[in-house]
């Protein structure tokens, strides 16, 4: 009994434990994953001093109830991350299923574990990778600002404030290119189609609700349409959109994991 139980095929959660620690190695221990690493790091040193750190960008950036320096920069720093985090999803979370699709490799994983599993834990991983570099940002913001002498360790609050509001924005940004993965033969075509894609979409919906107002409602189903409603909240009251992303990304994965059924491998 021992040894049939041993012979088993791995529970869906052991096997997603496995598949995220492989996609997490291969973005921060191969050569490959350094380089986007590295990318990003110098994006991010060029944004934080030119943009998150630029007066006037603050200034013009303000919101309401931003009257403190940490209120200021750390809106600032939102207001940025908020236009780069999703674009940086359509490049580092293309390649989800797609390549392997094409390789082969995912029919030789469906052996060892159900799609379902193979197309979530990818999801997954692209969310803790990204999670990891909002981290990081945020991170690298509030020690600059304290190495500056701009902030204070109460500013600490604020940043995990706005990092974890860029944490759900990303979400259905990331769940769009799960979808196109699942559907496309590479990660170029993934992020070509999701240019495309979002930018016909938010015009159509924007054209529309110009001559039907109520029809402004179907901008919920284009992510990161809340972003000119973001732009007027402050600190934790930016948390009262949260359901925006979060049903986007719902949708999206519900779409993609039926795309991943029924796809041929």
């Amino acid at each position: 009994m021992n040894s049939a139980n041993s012979l088993a095929p791995p529970n869906m959660f052991s096997s997603m434990k496995i598949i995220i620690s492989l996609e997490l190695e291969r973005t921060f221990a191969s050569r490959q994953g350094l380089i986007y690493i590295l990318a990003f790091t110098f994006f991010w040193y060029v944004l934080l001093k030119y943009a998150v750190f630029n007066e006037t960008l603050m200034m013009m950036n303000m919101v309401a109830g931003a009257d403190g320096m940490a209120d200021k920069l750390f809106a600032n720093y939102f207001k940025v991350g908020m236009y780069f985090f999703p674009l940086l999803c359509l490049f580092i979370a293309a390649n989800q299923t797609g390549s392997d699709r094409e390789r082969g490799t995912l029919r030789f994983m469906t052996l060892y574990c159900s799609r379902d599993t193979i197309f979530f834990a990818r999801f997954l991983s692209q969310v803790v990778i990204q999670y990891i570099l909002i981290l990081i940002s945020a991170l690298s913001t509030l020690l600059y600002g304290l190495y500056g002498g701009e902030l204070s360790f109460q500013a600490i609050s604020h940043s995990l404030i706005y990092a974890a509001n860029l944490a759900l924005i990303i979400l259905p940004f990331i769940a769009l290119m799960a979808v196109l993965s699942a559907t496309v033969k590479s990660p170029r075509q993934a992020t070509f189609y999701a240019g495309i894609i979002w930018t016909i979409a938010s015009g159509i919906i924007s054209l529309i609700s110009h001559y039907v107002p109520a029809a402004e409602v179907l901008n919920m189903l284009v992510p990161g349409m809340q972003f000119s409603q973001l732009t007027s909240l402050n600190g934790s009251a930016m948390f009262s959109l949260a359901y925006i992303p979060m049903v986007q990304c719902a949708v999206l994965l519900l779409l993609g994991r039926e795309i991943m059924r029924r796809r041929s491998l």
